[in-house]
Parts: C-alpha cells; sequence; structure tokens
C-alpha cells in the first residue's frame, strides 16, 4: 500500500512506502488532479476495508457454525464414559486380555463405537485445526498428525470390516441431467440411549491414581513394547 502525499507549496506529489523510508517523487500535478484523486483513494480504501471484514466476517461464520455443530452433535456427555469396566467373563468371551483394576473389581475395557466416534471428532477437529490446534506445533503437531492418520486407518477397517450393503438410489435434480444420490434404505439400529446409559454405569477413569494396577505388579502379557509414540 503506498501513501500518496502533496508537499505544501510545490506541487509535486510524494509517494511514500507505509515504512516512508524510500520517497519517490512524482511528477507535477496540479490541485485539480489532486482533489480528484482523493475521493478515488477513499474509496477504494473503504471497498478494501469492506472486502476484508466481509471475508473475515464469513470466516468467523464458518468457525460459528462448525463450532455450534460440535455443540449440538459432539455433545460432551458421548465422550467421557469411554473406558469402562467389564468383567473376566466378558474378555473371555472376546478371548482379550486388558489391564486390571487395582480394586479387584474388574479390568480396564472400551467398546470400539466409542474409540470410533473419538477418532471421528478428532478427523473433524482436525479439518478445523485453526480452530482447535493453532498452538499445537513441532513433535507434538507431527503426533497430532499421526495420531488422525490412525483414525483414517480405523474407520476405513471399520467399513470394510462390517460392509454395510444397504443400498442407496439415484435420482435426476429437476431442470437438467445432474445425478445425486440419496440414502433411503433401512438400517438396524442399536438403541444408542440405551448404550450410553450402560457405559456410564460403568464408566472409570484410567487417568486417575490408584485406579488401574501398577507397571510393576502386572505380567508380560500386558506390557506393549515402546516402539513409537502412542496416542
Amino acid at each position: 500500500m503506498y501513501q500518496n502525499r502533496e508537499e505544501e507549496n510545490t506541487g509535486f506529489t510524494y509517494v511514500l512506502s507505509n515504512d516512508e523510508t524510500m520517497p519517490f517523487r512524482g511528477k507535477k500535478s496540479n490541485d485539480n488532479q489532486i482533489k480528484s484523486f482523493r475521493p478515488l483513494a477513499i474509496v477504494v480504501v473503504i471497498t478494501v476495508g469492506y472486502v476484508l471484514l466481509g471475508a473475515l466476517y464469513i470466516r468467523l461464520q464458518i468457525q460459528y457454525l462448525h463450532l455450534e455443530s460440535d455443540a449440538r452433535i459432539w455433545r460432551p456427555e458421548l465422550f467421557p464414559y469411554t473406558v469402562i469396566r467389564v468383567s473376566e467373563e466378558d474378555l473371555q468371551y472376546y478371548n482379550v486380555t486388558s489391564l486390571p483394576l487395582a480394586d479387584g473389581s474388574g479390568f480396564a475395557s472400551q467398546i470400539f463405537m466409542a474409540h470410533e466416534l473419538h477418532c471421528l471428532k478428532k478427523i473433524r477437529q482436525w479439518i478445523y485445526k485453526e480452530t482447535y490446534f493453532e498452538d499445537v506445533q513441532g513433535l507434538a503437531r507431527s503426533e497430532l498428525e499421526r495420531h488422525v492418520n490412525h483414525c483414517i486407518e480405523t474407520l476405513r477397517q471399520g467399513i470394510m470390516c462390517r460392509g454395510d450393503v444397504s443400498l442407496g438410489t439415484y435420482t435426476y435434480l429437476s431442470g437438467g441431467n445432474d445425478v445425486t444420490a440419496r440414502s433411503w434404505a433401512s438400517h438396524r439400529c442399536v438403541d444408542f440411549d440405551a448404550l450410553m446409559e450402560w457405559t456410564r454405569s460403568r464408566a472409570i477413569d484410567i487417568f486417575a491414581d490408584g485406579i488401574l494396577v501398577k507397571p510393576e505388579d502386572v505380567g508380560p502379557e500386558h506390557i506393549t513394547e515402546r516402539t513409537e509414540p502412542h496416542a
């Protein structure tokens, strides 16, 4: 951006850079030229100002809409109950092991739906990383990106594993040859609220002191070698 300045009583116009360290003397200009230029400059500056403010408003609106969507769809009560207490019989049914709880009441576990929801939320936040992760930089940023890639792979495998064969259909959009997809097929769903109530009644905080058996007190089947940072 350059600023025009009329040198008093000389008839010359100086054009100065923003830091005003490099003045450039322009050609002689009469007063009428200078006066006619000023309204145009004001209009340009005001127009640019409106454009910049408009762009900022649009960006803030987009951020507000997705944050508002987060508040409605990704409500906090979905996520405090991701880790739950299960019995030894539960683990035997799936032929798996997990860390025992220090009070002997069961084992730490997680239903996979909770993991997938966590991953989907993490991917959504990565899309809007300028809002959620603006201050996350360096090694932490690289680890976060690795976590997001892990989440994408987790969802890919889950989709392929379940292989939902419900049929999606197609229609034309009115007024032309454009085709659009629609998914009106029926799906068999769980009672999500009942599932949340079930997990809520079994929820534990494995990061609180004294919840898990200490590392030195568990067998080798409960130790995983650290080959890379874990999310």
